[in-house]
């Protein structure tokens, strides 16, 4: 089965969404980005029913590889540097790079040796999606076990107690849903954008690959500053302050690039862009009539 696409039919004409759809995630619509949104959509395609055999697969395998490939290979990386565990370099730094490099490896084997193919921008966001929570769930397994070895210990002249293991470990069991996982739905449409343009750019800019995974490195490295900056405080006010400062705006642009609106119970619907835009678009127009 090859769900590759050998020719690239050009799109259907972009239509104003309904009034259904802009209303569907319960708040307003927006169009930050329509330029790059509609650079999306010229690198999307339909797929067949016989994809939706394969999409939990793909998924759960991602779910897998994060959990696994991912995590133990940037793990190996960040003991290689000898850095401490404390050192700012290594958390801000170090540890953002390798673990995004890495989850886009787990993302890039489920594309194209499971699902063949990305076919747009929400599959692509779904299956960073799972890489980044298989990721996330390993990391809080290891990081609780290392908590709860520091209980009654001394760290930096304080007494490690009981209390403040259980809200460390809480916070980071809260804070999955606003870390690992939007990051790596950037780093999904990255590679969405990086397969489709090695088939056909469609006249779509080089840069757009590079965007959503440079972003998704943006958002993990200004998560973890802020973090290690407040790290005196409650672990559940630096998660609300890192979710309110970051997550907030980040999710709110992740939502734009998606279309702007979305339903979960549809999310995987294709995207249609405004007509209004429709004009900025590259597409060939159609042939003229014949002559009478």
């Amino acid at each position: 089965m090859n769900l590759a696409r050998s020719n690239y039919p050009p799109p259907p004409p972009p239509q104003a969404p309904s009034k259904t759809a802009k209303n569907a995630f319960h708040v307003p619509g927006t169009n930050l980005f329509p330029n790059i949104r509609l650079n999306l959509t010229r690198l999307e395609f339909g797929v067949q029913g016989i994809f939706s055999a394969i999409l939990k697969k793909g998924l759960l395998l991602a779910l897998l590889l994060g959990a696994t490939l991912s995590f133990a290979l940037s793990f190996v990386v960040q003991l290689a540097t000898g850095l401490p565990a404390t050192d700012f370099a290594l958390l801000a730094i170090v540890a953002p790079i390798s673990e995004e490099i890495f989850k886009g490896l787990s993302i890039l084997i489920v594309a194209i040796f499971i699902w063949k193919t990305i076919p747009s921008r929400r599959y692509g966001a779904l299956l960073g999606a799972a890489a980044g929570l298989g990721f996330s769930l390993a990391e809080n397994i290891v990081y609780s076990i290392s908590y709860a070895s520091l209980s009654g210990q001394v760290v930096n002249g304080q007494v490690i107690s009981g209390d403040l293991v259980a809200q460390l470990v809480a916070a980071r069991w809260v804070g999955i849903p606003f870390m690992h996982v939007l990051w790596s739905a950037f780093i999904g449409i990255g590679v969405f954008v990086f397969l489709s343009q090695r088939k056909n750019s469609r006249n779509t800019p080089s840069w757009l690959a590079f965007l959503f995974p440079l972003v998704g490195l943006c958002i993990h490295i200004l998560w973890n500053s802020i973090a290690i900056a407040l790290s005196s405080l409650n672990p559940f006010v630096t998660i609300i302050i890192d979710v309110l400062i970051i997550f907030t705006p980040f999710a709110i642009m992740f939502r734009d690039f998606l279309g702007g609106h979305f339903n979960f119970t549809d999310f995987l619907r294709p995207v249609q862009e405004p007509m209004q835009y429709q004009q900025t678009s590259s597409f060939p127009p159609p042939p003229p009539p014949p002559p009478l």
